[in-house]
């Protein structure tokens, strides 16, 4: 006969406050584009195989104001963390917006369905590749290590909200920027080459309609330039989050 020993419903809630919180927040487990039934399903999982194996510490159970202090710290907790991942995730979003108007394309756009809005095609594919990528190199197995080893970083009882919330928020910050400027470098040089030279074409030859020929021209070197650095661009996008966990001390 099997036996299952039930953990005790406070320890349960505390972990879903902060597993449950990451999970809707981080990247590729927490797009919108997964739906919320997965992700709540997802987060009751792991909930289950955490609470026998992550360090709570001594909880005041007998503390029902204690534990709501616990429970809300531990939300605050999944929040920030989740965040600071999706802040560095964005990198490859804010990258494709200077991608789209080094090329000229920023009427291209639809609907966004992960953002609920209009958005540049070009963006939405950059984005929709970047999710795929850190599925394909197992970046979901990091991000779930980086959640467990979280309660050796930030402590249930052991953390306050002010202990180094300014430099993990810069850091994600910082790294968000490094990774932006370093996909779009690129494709901006590309489009000062170009423009350069069809000004300077348009002043040897002020007859000739610059804007018809550059237009296209920016737009195809573009693509093509695209179409050669898709899989590095993927790839060092994943390896800033991965970079981001270590500078974190995950």
């Amino acid at each position: 006969m099997w036996s299952f020993a039930l953990p005790p419903l406070t320890d349960a809630a505390l972990v879903f406050a902060r597993i449950g919180t990451m999970i809707m927040l981080v990247p590729a487990l927490g797009e919108r584009i997964v739906l919320r039934q997965g992700r709540l399903l997802l987060a009751l999982f792991l909930t289950l195989l955490l609470v026998p194996i992550v360090p709570l510490g001594e909880i005041p159970r007998g503390s029902a104001s204690g534990l709501v202090r616990i429970f809300f710290s531990e939300m605050a907790i999944g929040v920030i963390f989740g965040m600071a991942l999706r802040i560095v995730a964005t990198g490859l979003e804010f990258a494709g917006h200077l991608i789209v108007q080094s090329l000229g394309l920023t009427f291209a756009e639809t609907f966004d369905p992960m953002q609920g809005g209009q958005s540049s095609v070009l963006v939405q594919g950059l984005v929709l590749m970047g999710i795929a990528t850190l599925m394909a190199l197992d970046m979901h197995h990091v991000l779930i290590a980086a959640m467990i080893e979280s309660y050796t970083v930030f402590p249930p009882l052991g953390w306050s909200m002010s202990e180094g919330l300014a430099q993990w928020v810069l850091l994600a910050f910082a790294k968000m920027g490094a990774v932006a400027l370093g996909l779009a470098a690129p494709f901006v040089l590309l489009s000062l080459i170009v423009n350069g030279a069809l000004g300077v074409l348009s002043r040897a030859m002020p007859q000739l309609q610059i804007y018809f020929i550059g237009i296209p021209l920016v737009i195809l070197a573009g693509m093509a330039l695209l179409a050669a650095l898709a899989a590095t661009m993927m790839t060092l996008h994943s390896d800033g989050l991965r970079q981001f966990l270590r500078l974190a001390g995950f």
